[in-house]
């Protein structure tokens, strides 16, 4: 994958929540429809401090190759974040602005850069390459996620 097929993929998933989100009716913002019990209001909540964790870790893998990194707690981000009384419309806006740095950054690497990586407790060696795809990957769940709640099947 070359660092710009991943910005032109990335750059599609902040306008494919908004579009979802605005199928989803308000009063189901907050019915669950992930494991942990997110609803959609969580869930982009979620992506966007994702997102903004992914780009501390490529900024920091490229800055100090090999840097071991903490994976924060999905549930207990949501807890600080105080997800449930935040817009949902704000969180869109974070992760978008958010998304177009990582890729205007990723954007800017030499292929060696790319290969740089950092060091997770759960998936070893993570290279900022990885993280791209997993980010992807990330996107992908989701958006299918928000996507069973504009379709009206929850949990």
């Amino acid at each position: 994958m070359t660092k710009r097929i991943f910005a032109d993929l990335a750059s599609h998933t902040a306008p494919a929540m908004v579009n979802l989100l605005k199928l989803i009716p308000e009063q189901a913002w907050d019915v669950p429809v992930s494991q942990e019990g997110f609803g959609p209001r969580e869930l982009v909540c979620h992506v966007a401090d994702n997102e903004q964790v992914a780009l501390d870790w490529v900024h920091l893998a490229v800055r100090e190759p090999g840097a071991k990194i903490e994976v924060p707690d999905a549930l207990e981000m949501a807890k600080k974040g105080d997800y449930l009384s935040t817009d949902p419309w704000t969180a869109i806006e974070r992760f978008t602005n958010l998304r177009k740095q990582v890729c205007e950054f990723v954007v800017t690497l030499s292929d060696e850069e790319l290969d740089r990586h950092m060091s997770c407790p759960f998936r070893g060696a993570v290279t900022v390459h990885d993280q791209c795809i997993f980010l992807l990957g990330h996107d992908v769940f989701h958006l299918e996620l928000l996507s069973r709640a504009a379709l009206g099947k929850l949990t």
